[in-house]
């Protein structure tokens, strides 16, 4: 009779990205990305759900959301509102927590705050756009400039 072996699978939720791994999925995985859902955003903002190598020793491949413009990545997130006109956008960065504001027309990021302990719950901008109510998850709420 074949031994039975159990094989242990990883995963981790956070932030609405899934990571997994296993003994076969560490042997399996290659050095690709492959976007698995894209979301347009309009005015050539959209946001692309990619399976990507992780960088952990422990997991194979990590599923991601990340924001794009056009052809330019600008963070690992799926928190942003792009401004009514679509001349700049507004996001939390992933990596830092930073709320970022990306303006196009010179294609320039610029930290309007830096990580508040809170996620982003939402974006309210102003009738011209030179000022945005950041709303928290733990319901603070702050004003930036974008200007």
């Amino acid at each position: 009779m074949a031994k039975q072996m159990t094989v242990p699978i990883l995963i981790i939720a956070l932030g609405g990205s899934v990571l997994f791994s296993s003994p076969a999925g560490l042997v399996a995985a290659q050095e690709v990305i492959k976007v698995e859902r894209v979301r347009n955003l309009g005015s050539g903002f959209r946001l692309e759900n990619q399976m990507r190598p992780s960088k952990s020793s422990f997991e194979a491949v990590g599923h991601f959301v990340f924001l794009y413009y056009k052809k330019i990545e600008l963070s690992q997130t799926d928190i942003v509102s792009v401004a009514p006109s679509g001349k700049q956008a507004l996001f939390q960065d992933g990596p830092t927590g930073d709320i970022v504001l990306f303006v196009v027309a010179n294609q320039n990021k610029r930290t309007l705050l830096p990580f508040s302990g809170s996620l982003v719950q939402g974006f309210r901008w102003t009738r011209d756009e030179t000022e945005v109510n950041v709303t928290f998850q733990d319901n603070s709420v702050r004003s930036v400039k974008t200007r």
